[in-house]
């Protein structure tokens, strides 16, 4: 299953990328120049040890180098403005975090689940 899991994040991280055209969602709404392919990473909302969110293409958006590292950082305003980001223009992503968060659908992934998840993300 380990094999299968490091193919479908691989999977979910080009998804994402090609989702968000390789652009920053904050650098974006900040109207800033936009950084080199190499400097953007795919970001989970619900952190990646939750199986049942992990592969969700509504789990992801893509942030530069920089925001990232501050998020994980725990720097309040680059938080702040991923929320911003999420509440003005990602509306679908913001439901679906707080969805998580209501114990909507924690819990281990079936088989079947995840097989649908590599369909979906292969059908982008």
């Amino acid at each position: 299953m380990r094999a299968k899991e490091t193919r479908a994040d691989r999977l979910w991280t080009e998804t994402i990328h090609k989702l968000f055209n390789g652009r920053c969602v904050i650098c974006r709404e900040e109207n800033e120049e936009t950084k080199r392919k190499d400097e953007m990473h795919a970001h989970h909302l619900i952190g990646r040890r939750h199986k049942r969110a992990r592969w969700s293409l509504l789990n992801g958006v893509l942030l530069c180098s920089e925001h990232h590292r501050a998020l994980h950082d725990g720097h309040p305003p680059t938080k702040e403005k991923l929320d911003a980001v999420l509440s003005k223009t990602l509306p679908f992503h913001k439901e679906y975090v707080e969805q998580f968060h209501q114990d909507r659908f924690k819990g281990s992934l079936s088989p079947n689940e995840f097989d649908e998840a590599i369909r979906i993300l292969k059908s982008v």
